[in-house]
């Protein structure tokens, strides 16, 4: 299981590639690193016209609860989706040079990192300008923050172990996230629902992530430490596993990896 401490001396690589690959993917377009700020932005107007707007739900501070949801969430999906794919992305490399598996799943949820610290600007854009003001609260966000990032490697590191193996997973997964997305309470709050939908939601560790931000920002309390103690705890075991597991396939990736 200290497979997973394998990855340190590569740090510096690590951080090379994620960065290579984020200024790469902002050079793709006009507007460059704007879009990580646009991106929450238009999500955010796209699901208050449906939920808020047409649907009438929410209440006056629906915005800034919508893109808490949404800004958490999207670095979530969009970290698991790409890190997951990591390893079998780069099977034409992985024939032609030697190099510890887990840079790829690594670099790619640090790139996605990047992006979250772009799209916070929005989040609290939307706090300020309903008169959420930072408080002494605020200083509890680095909490959900690492618990959600302990969260993205674990789910990470199992997919990126398996998926060379199993591609047609990778085919499944936009399905998964996307169900998990109305299912997270993105656009709606828990006690909104029936007693029988909250209970099933309760088991969903993004529900409790999500909260736990808008519990600092918004609310001014404390965040449920018991859940986020145990997504942690099992966050943590999933990533000693996911890296144990690319640990032991390494020498199989190159040879066995269908591209």
């Amino acid at each position: 299981m200290l497979s997973a401490l394998h990855i340190w001396p590569q740090r510096h690589v690590i951080w090379h590639k994620a960065w290579a690959d984020f200024r790469a993917e902002s050079q793709r377009t006009y507007l460059g690193y704007l879009w990580w700020i646009i991106d929450p932005v238009l999500n955010t107007i796209l699901y208050f016209l449906v939920f808020g707007y047409f649907l009438s739900r929410g209440d006056a501070d629906f915005i800034p609860f919508l893109v808490i949801g949404i800004v958490g969430w999207f670095w979530f999906s969009q970290s698991v989706d790409a890190a997951g794919r990591s390893i079998w992305h780069n099977a034409n490399l992985l024939r032609q040079v030697a190099i510890n598996k887990l840079v790829f799943p690594c670099s790619q949820i640090l790139n996605g990192l990047l992006k979250f610290g772009f799209s916070m600007i929005v989040v609290v854009g939307a706090l300020l300008l309903y008169r959420f003001f930072p408080g002494v609260w605020w200083l509890l966000l680095p909490i959900p923050i690492i618990v959600e990032l302990l969260f993205i490697c674990g789910i990470a590191f199992l997919l990126a172990a398996i998926i060379p193996f199993v591609p047609d997973i990778a085919s499944f997964v936009p399905y998964v996230l996307r169900f998990a997305f109305f299912m997270s309470g993105i656009m709606y709050k828990l006690e909104e629902l029936p007693e029988l939908g909250q209970t099933f939601l309760y088991y969903n560790p993004m529900v409790h992530i999500l909260e736990a931000y808008r519990a600092v920002l918004m609310y001014e309390t404390a965040p449920d430490w018991g859940p986020l103690g145990v997504i942690a705890a099992l966050s943590i075991v999933a990533i000693l596993i996911g890296a144990t597991l690319v640990h032991r396939f390494d020498g199989l990736y190159a040879k066995r990896i269908v591209s």
